[in-house]
């Protein structure tokens, strides 16, 4: 089982940019989204990526204002996911498509936000 605690994440709304070269049009990381993976990573460091089927469960954790009070704005929970299991990918797992059962959920304000994270072995039950 792996826990982490990861910052908070950028939206997948701002994760890829779309640009048009010459005729063709490419999706690209955005800065943005190389700047949160690279955070990520030194989270990562000394993780080793784990094999097999796994469980992932998400805690977003909103930002915490000045007032000490959960802040009205957030991403949505499932842009927090995609960018999560992307940002992920390669260091806690080798592949998302790994993942084949998944939780994510909503928890207390913190100072920052932040995303806390658990892959663990998915257990078949009977």
């Amino acid at each position: 089982m792996i826990a982490l605690q990861l910052p908070y994440p950028v939206s997948a709304n701002v994760y890829w940019r779309h640009v048009v070269v010459g005729r063709r049009a490419v999706t690209l990381v955005s800065r943005e989204a190389k700047a949160y993976r690279a955070a990520v990573a030194a989270v990562c460091s000394g993780v080793t990526p784990t094999a097999g089927e796994l469980r992932v469960e998400l805690v977003l954790h909103p930002r915490r204002t000045v007032k000490d009070e959960t802040s009205k704005v957030r991403i949505d929970l499932d842009n927090a996911v995609k960018v999560a299991l992307d940002s992920l990918q390669g260091l806690a797992f080798a592949d998302d498509a790994q993942v084949v059962e998944l939780h994510a959920t909503v928890g207390e304000a913190m100072n920052g936000g932040g995303l806390g994270v658990v892959v663990a072995a998915h257990e078949v039950t009977a």
